[in-house]
């Protein structure tokens, strides 16, 4: 089994914007990107990104759960946090959950890696595309019956001397 580690920091990246013309709800563009053409299809793309759009929607909505929380917050000096997660980071979990799953199931085949735009501060998503020049049309694809490549996820907090966070590409 052949493995290699892929820094993040040495990869090319696409950014995508925040879109503000909604005002400021976490809503990203869906613009399909050009460097990614013939990576991914634009029916892909826009999928993922209006599914995202629409996850950060809910986690942003207010309801009366929300506003309940909130005062059960304000009454116990917020040490409710402390035994209990909030609904919005409930819904954040979902939205890093799906990013996995599209990084495994559509971005990792394809040769690229979705950041989770929390690392960012909501500001924007990060593509890095993890392979280029020779090695792509190897990475990309597998033999006939082989089981297509993994990346296995390795992250640690990253600091201003150095960025830790690693790709690990295996294939059979």
């Amino acid at each position: 089994m052949e493995e290699a580690k892929i820094p993040l920091n040495a990869c090319k990246k696409i950014f995508i914007e925040r879109d503000y013309s909604s005002g400021l709800t976490v809503r990203f563009q869906t613009t399909f990107p050009t460097r990614l053409t013939g990576m991914i299809s634009p029916d892909a793309w826009d999928n993922v990104i209006t599914t995202l759009n629409t996850m950060f929607a809910e986690a942003e909505r207010v309801c009366s759960s929300t506003v309940m929380e909130t005062l059960v917050g304000c009454f116990t000096c917020y040490i409710s946090r402390a035994f209990a997660k909030t609904i919005y980071e409930r819904n954040l979990e979902g939205v890093m959950a799906y990013i996995d799953e599209q990084n495994r199931d559509l971005f990792m085949p394809a040769g690229l890696f979705l950041s989770d735009p929390m690392e960012r501060g909501l500001r924007l998503l990060e593509v890095s595309i993890l392979q280029t020049g020779a090695s792509y049309g190897k990475i990309a694809t597998s033999p006939e019956g082989a089981a297509p490549p993994t990346i296995q996820v390795n992250s640690h907090p990253p600091n201003s001397a150095n960025n830790t966070t690693e790709k690990t590409r295996t294939s059979g």
